[in-house]
């Protein structure tokens, strides 16, 4: 099944690896529940070990050349289920710094949640009844999505730096604070400040 339409934001469980692609380190999909909070859906055979070694990686799904992939280290990863689903495992994620792509999230309150909780008796369900998420994820396989990703970061890092010596002033003083615009399309002294 494909993932959901371009306007959501993919949250992706990962183990750290520098030298592996995104889609070999993925774990589980979840969403945020708050800027600072992801869910995710566990698979059965996810298992952490004693020491693991996380990301979190959010994106927006129909992310750009021009758009932030974040990285996100956890803070900590409590894996958890409802007694009336012991095999649907969560795992519950504070992230050790807000999400850009968070920020709109509304702000839950414990009662409200576990009211959903106690009515669906599922996670997923709950989470979708509180407008977290549109469906569960489990069916959801992001391999195509996150190896586009990489490939939008690995451009973004190769664009960093823009090396043009020989300058003179001017052009020096009307260069953009930008690696992404041309020098000459904004100031980076500008006169009217």
């Amino acid at each position: 099944m494909a993932f959901p339409d371009g306007s959501e934001i993919v949250v992706s469980l990962q183990r750290r690896s520098p030298d592996r692609r995104s889609s070999e380190c993925h774990l589980a999909l979840g969403v945020l529940i708050t800027a600072e909070q992801a869910v995710f859906d566990l698979p059965a055979d996810v298992e952490f070990g004693d020491a693991p070694q996380l990301d979190v990686l959010i994106a927006p799904v129909g992310a750009g050349e021009r758009d932030v992939i974040e990285r996100i280290r956890p803070l900590q990863v409590l894996v958890r289920s409802l007694r009336e689903t012991p095999w649907a495992r969560v795992a519950l994620v504070p992230l050790a710094q807000p999400s850009r792509y968070g920020a709109a999230r509304p702000r839950l309150d414990r009662d409200v949640v576990e009211r959903a909780l106690e009515r669906t008796g599922e996670i997923w369900s709950a989470l979708i009844e509180l407008k977290l998420a549109r469906r569960p994820l489990r069916d959801v396989h992001p391999a195509e999505l996150l190896d586009r990703l990489d490939g939008i970061v690995a451009r973004q890092l190769h664009s960093l730096v823009q090396i043009r010596l020989e300058r003179t002033p001017g052009e020096i003083a009307n260069c953009p604070f930008s690696n992404i615009t041309e020098c000459g399309s904004g100031g980076f002294f500008r006169a009217d400040l």
